[in-house]
């Protein structure tokens, strides 16, 4: 059995891809930055990894992370940051994990 540290979500024409090349096609573009911070948090790579601890990360599995609400500020702060990371500021990545920590302690 393969096993991968983490899963690795990217950014590819509007779209979100991880390693194993599943697409996501958010139905709103305004959802695109957040769906790419949460599949690269640490707290969804430990779901992930809950639900399936090998590579294969196919549709249904991802199907089953619980994704939570997040308000505009939050959201501001997410895109700012993600875009942050994308421009190769990876010191954001703390803050998004500690983001969705925050959020997902909200769902308990």
């Amino acid at each position: 059995m393969l096993k991968s540290k983490k899963v690795r979500a990217c950014l590819m024409e509007d779209s979100v891809f991880d390693q194993s090349i599943v697409g996501i096609f958010p139905k709103k573009s305004s959802d695109l930055l957040f769906i790419l911070a949460l599949l690269n948090s640490a707290i969804v790579n430990e779901i992930i990894h809950s639900i399936n601890p090998t590579v294969n990360n196919s549709a249904n599995y991802l199907k089953r992370i619980p994704i939570p609400k997040i308000n505009e500020i939050d959201r501001q702060q997410l895109n700012k940051l993600v875009l942050g990371i994308v421009d190769n500021h990876e010191d954001n990545q703390r803050e998004l994990d500690e983001l969705f920590d925050r959020l997902y302690a909200k769902l308990s």
